[in-house]
């Protein structure tokens, strides 16, 4: 396959890059952003806001959807956030090769921060490796992390694993860890806990934020019949942003997002990090009842062996 300019939800200027089975949007009008992820023929798992797609030039950041590079720890109102950096025109882009684009924006305020997105697709099958890099080109040191955002369609449920439980007096020694926001009601009838599994339901309904400590390599979204699974990096010993946080997931009224981060890092002039999720997108899916949590994680395992 190739990498072939396209139109897209309003931007006249975008990429698509596919194999025989997925394909990829990413559009040079804006971002780093990578607007749309489906199978070929299928319907775009991501989240695209229609009242800000195909905008360009605002004066202040818009969410869009889709797939987007921020820097953590969350700065919003802050009078110089690194986070909600306004990327609201044209970006660089490079077409390594036949399955393999980057798109990358340098933030000239409040400082020189650029953000580079490089996707590559498998030559066959359903995975893509997407990496993301800081680089500080300003002239004082900046601190952060890279957190990559996935913006996932209204109408479906993230999955997310949990290690096994253990017995007492035995295992002793905690082995998970949770981080609530203010504004996250544990007793929300969207969450849903069970002894392997954590499950998040998209529905019109108020915000609901969490993060996890996530040791178990992977995280998805069920929509309709399409499963869409990511890796979520986890290095021991290393300080993460948000107590500890190396996923979180964050749901509303209109999407629901599947977030991976990073270890913590000061760069220095010059001095760049990276941050790599892999990803795949299955169609016609057909899992078991979520009630039956063995066979229900055991199929979602199964699919997850194509990421690793």
């Amino acid at each position: 396959m190739a990498v072939e300019p396209v139109a897209f939800a309003g931007w006249p200027n975008n990429l698509c890059v596919s194999n025989d089975t997925v394909e990829l949007i990413l559009t040079l009008d804006v971002g780093p952003r990578i607007m749309s992820f489906r199978r070929a023929g299928g319907q775009n798992v991501f989240k695209v806001r229609l009242d800000e797609a195909g905008g360009t030039g605002e004066s202040v950041f818009k969410l869009r959807g889709g797939h987007r590079l921020w820097r953590a720890p969350e700065d919003y109102g802050t009078e110089h956030s690194l986070t909600y950096v306004i990327d609201n025109d044209r970006i660089d882009h490079k077409v390594v090769d036949e399955f393999s684009v980057s798109v990358a924006h340098v933030a000239a305020a409040p400082h020189r921060l650029r953000r580079e997105v490089c996707v590559h697709v498998s030559q066959s099958g359903p995975t893509v490796t997407v990496e993301h890099t800081l680089q500080n080109d300003g002239p004082a040191p900046l601190s952060g992390s890279a957190w990559g955002l996935s913006v996932m369609a209204a109408g479906g449920f993230a999955v997310i694993p949990q290690p096994a439980l253990g017995t007492h007096p035995q295992d002793f020694v905690p082995n998970r860890r949770w981080v609530l926001w203010p504004f996250t009601d544990l007793p929300d009838e969207r969450f849903r806990v069970s002894p392997r599994l954590l499950r998040l339901y998209q529905t019109n309904r108020k915000p609901f934020k969490l993060g996890l400590q996530h040791r178990e390599r992977w995280v998805g979204y069920v929509l309709g019949d399409d499963l869409f699974l990511k890796t979520i990096p986890f290095l021991a010993g290393e300080e993460y942003p948000d107590e500890g946080s190396n996923f979180e997931t964050f749901t509303n009224w209109d999407f629901l997002e599947l977030e991976s981060i990073g270890p913590y890092r000061t760069l220095e002039p010059g001095a760049s990090l990276q941050h790599t999720e892999r990803w795949a997108l299955f169609a016609d899916v057909n899992l078991p009842d979520p009630q039956d949590e063995d066979a229900f994680l055991a199929t979602l395992e199964d699919y997850a062996q194509q990421l690793f």
